[in-house]
């Protein structure tokens, strides 16, 4: 996790801990987005080389398919479901392709807006 690189010390080690806990709680996605900005940037660039074409750079312009920035941000479930197996005609299933911590990326770059 690369959540506190920029954190020193003892309250680093406490700040990695207390993420770590809320992870495997399920309780990530509370986080503010500044926590994971590392990981915001890790999706821009899988959003780009995946989403972008239908969905439109950074979000802007997505033309027929959803518009991500409207997508609710306490709906990680619903965002997961939708990449991993697809809606209807117009969303492709990325099943094959991506994997849960992907998502995750993809999630944190959504959250933040473009």
């Amino acid at each position: 996790m690369k959540c506190s690189a920029d954190l020193k010390g003892k309250r680093a080690s406490r700040v990695s801990f207390f993420l770590a806990w809320l992870w495997c709680l399920g309780l990530g996605w509370v986080l503010p987005l500044s926590v994971w900005a590392d990981d915001a940037d890790l999706g821009r660039d899988l959003y780009h080389e995946l989403c972008a074409g239908c969905h439109g750079k950074d979000m802007l312009k997505p033309g027929l398919a959803f518009d991500l920035k409207t997508f609710p941000a306490n709906d990680y479930s619903r965002f997961e479901k939708s990449v991993l197996q697809g809606k209807g005609n117009g969303m492709p299933a990325w099943l094959s392709q991506l994997n849960v911590d992907d998502v995750r990326l993809l999630w944190a770059y959504v959250r933040s807006g473009g």
